[in-house]
């Protein structure tokens, strides 16, 4: 049996036990999108194999079960392979499937290895400032252009740096340790002020109505979440109602946790809200809080289709 055939035969309601089984924390309506999309989707029928073993090296602290050639290639090509089960393990198929489709989706379907985004000014402060502290503990004082580079042009420090800079770590007076611990917990925050700087660039982005100013509570915010979800209703009039059913049926009381949420719906030109959509806008809301307060976004986005992608940014 190939992956395709495994999920197209079992109700993802069936799965859903098995998957909380894995982490109990898991946010189940990212799952189902991926569900959906999956049984939907093309794939391309190869010769590989996803092996079903026991995890003897306890890999997985979760589950005894580990699922092998699957974390880290194509959605397309998992769907493709042939599993097959070591002899001594018994499993039903929905938490076989639960297992292949928490391993499949580990990483992002869009996911790409080779993308490096530019730095924004507080990662970079946050970089400068990790290099600082390497610095500190340096025998010879290193500027950035000594720095080495690997193949791709990456920068990274020689093994024989970090052995040293550990060791005059573990040296370390009261004075340089209190030094340290401020500026990582400086670090700390520009690493968590460039998250917030990168959600607000991308909310901003493709022709946004919305306004820097508009966003920038974010970072007086305690806590800050950004989920992507997209529709896979597989027809236009169903797109709002699947989004809706979604949030109704699955994690309502995650989101309720949010005071504020930005709700930025992208759109193909082609395939435009309809004016029963906007009409209906309103359900979609009653899917989270009723004391949160709301701030929407519309943009236009080719690569949904005629599906619906909903941005969500939920802060508290």
């Amino acid at each position: 049996m190939r992956l395709k055939d495994l999920l197209r035969s079992c109700d993802f309601e069936d799965i859903v036990p098995y998957l909380l089984k894995i982490d109990s924390a898991l946010l189940i309506s990212k799952f189902k999108v991926a569900y959906d999309l999956l049984c939907h989707m093309d794939y391309r029928i190869n010769e590989e194999v996803i092996s079903v073993e026991w995890d003897d090296e306890q890999l997985y602290e979760t589950h005894p079960i580990r699922i092998g050639n699957c974390e880290g290639d194509s959605w397309e090509n998992n769907l493709g392979k042939r599993i097959v089960t070591a002899d001594s393990i018994k499993i039903s198929g929905e938490e076989l499937a639960a297992l292949c489709l928490w391993s499949t989706t580990f990483f992002p379907r869009d996911k790409k290895w080779d993308e490096t985004k530019p730095l924004n000014q507080f990662e970079k402060a946050a970089e400068n400032l990790v290099n600082k502290q390497f610095n500190n503990y340096l025998y010879k004082k290193r500027i950035k252009a000594d720095r080495r580079k690997d193949e791709n042009g990456i920068e990274s420090d020689s093994l024989e740096e970090i052995i040293a800079v550990n060791k005059r770590q573990r040296k370390r007076n009261r004075l340089k340790r209190m030094r340290d611990h401020r500026q990582d917990l400086r670090i700390e925050q520009l690493d968590r002020m460039g998250e917030i700087e990168r959600i607000i660039q991308t909310l901003l982005s493709n022709a946004s109505r919305l306004t820097y100013q508009e966003v920038s509570y974010l970072f007086h915010s305690e806590k800050v979440r950004a989920i992507v979800y997209q529709s896979c209703s597989q027809n236009t009039a169903q797109r709002l109602s699947y989004l809706v059913e979604l949030f109704s049926r699955y994690d309502r009381e995650y989101f309720s946790r949010f005071t504020k949420l930005i709700l930025s719906l992208s759109t193909s030109a082609s395939y435009p809200l309809s004016e029963e959509e906007k009409s209906r806008l309103k359900e979609l809301e009653s899917c989270f809080s009723p004391s949160a307060g709301f701030l929407w976004n519309y943009v236009s986005d080719e690569s949904v289709g005629q599906e619906i992608k909903l941005w969500i940014v939920g802060s508290y």
